[in-house]
């Protein structure tokens, strides 16, 4: 079996190939390589530091936030809940307009950390 890894999209498939697909475990199953993460997508990496090199920590003391008032997300981001590849955006809001909705919220910020330094903020008010 070749482990090279594979860039994507692949120049080789075509659009002949994208209409064929063969299933990854049962001639009759659903999951195919377009279908599923590329893998490159199934590493992972763990870093042991301190409180006060954390991202969110940092953040917070830096805005003047106060986590007991409940101006921190309580609920979690993509790390805690986890991270559904293409779906997160939704996961995230959807999370916070059922916060809104449980603590009759009038404000609250939706935001996506995306890969180097890229990243979306969407701010969703009751009205």
């Amino acid at each position: 079996m070749d482990r090279r890894p594979r860039r994507c999209p692949r120049p080789s498939i075509t659009p002949e190939k994208l209409g064929a697909p063969r299933t990854a475990f049962r001639a009759d199953g659903i999951v195919t390589a377009r279908s599923s993460s590329p893998p490159s997508d199934g590493a992972a990496a763990l870093v042991v530091a301190s409180a006060g090199a954390a991202q969110a920590p940092a953040v917070i003391g830096r805005l003047g936030l106060d986590e007991d008032e409940g101006e921190v997300d309580a609920d979690g981001g993509a790390i805690v809940l986890g991270h559904p590849l293409g779906c997160s955006g939704a996961r995230i809001l959807l999370t916070l307009l059922g916060r809104l909705e449980r603590e009759n919220g009038r404000r609250g910020l939706a935001t996506l950390c995306v890969g180097v330094g890229q990243g979306v903020a969407l701010l969703v008010e009751r009205v």
